[in-house]
């Protein structure tokens, strides 16, 4: 997906700082299973895509 405008950057950025506060609540609990360890993969994959989204916008989007 790619980022049209800014508010949409601005709902990635948040939503990934939701995302990373997630995934180090995740990452301090004490439960391990094959189901938690996949769940917080998928949720370390969806931060690195918002990351690149929003890095990419902001390269086309610097000024001159």
């Amino acid at each position: 997906m790619r980022l049209k405008d800014d508010r949409e950057r601005n709902n990635s950025q948040r939503k990934l700082g939701e995302l990373l506060k997630l995934i180090e609540k995740k990452e301090q609990s004490s439960m391990r299973s094959a189901a938690y360890e996949i769940s917080l993969e998928s949720m370390k994959v969806m931060a690195n895509r918002l990351r690149a989204e929003i890095e990419e916008y902001e390269r086309a989007h610097q000024p001159s």
